[in-house]
């Protein structure tokens, strides 16, 4: 926390509001496809689908989705899972920090965002980031929206 503490006061950072990215560790994505629907009754089937194929209890859930297609016939959709009691304990973290997390992001998708933009000679494209204990995976289209994201438990102490 002290090395933290020291080279953020070396910054010129002025802003006390941060954007987060939360570890894929932390983070559960399911895409789920689901017939032609509209706004409503996908809000209802992302909650149930959720309820489903998440781990978390609802109460603790921080649930979020976005639509990744759709046409006349099927609509793919990414839904986004957190613990309440994970961001809580970042949240306390930046506190000490004197900063505030304003969004709370999912790392893969920021650094997609970083990465990818302007990509435009692949039509399908991997982030494969190699951590210390796992590795992370994320398969994008064209459109840079992720088609598939998954968690290997191998990564840089074991290679």
């Amino acid at each position: 926390m002290d090395y933290l503490k020291l080279f953020l006061s070396k910054t010129k950072i002025s802003g006390k509001e941060v954007v987060f990215g939360l570890p894929e560790s932390q983070v559960f994505l399911h895409i789920l496809q689901i017939s032609a629907a509209d706004k409503k009754q996908i809000s209802q089937l992302v909650g149930q689908e959720a309820a489903k194929n998440i781990p978390l209890k609802s109460a603790d859930m921080m649930l979020n989705h976005r639509v990744l297609f759709q046409n006349n016939k099927i609509v793919n959709i990414l839904i986004a899972a957190a613990s309440r009691q994970t961001a809580h304990e970042w949240q306390a973290l930046f506190h000490k920090l004197n900063l505030n997390v304003e969004i709370f992001d999912i790392e893969t998708m920021a650094a997609a965002r970083s990465l990818l933009s302007g990509v435009k000679e692949a039509k399908i494209r991997a982030i494969v980031d190699i951590g210390s204990k796992t590795t992370n995976i994320a398969i994008f289209n064209q459109q840079n929206k992720i088609e598939l994201s998954h968690t290997l438990n191998i990564a840089g102490d074991e290679l």
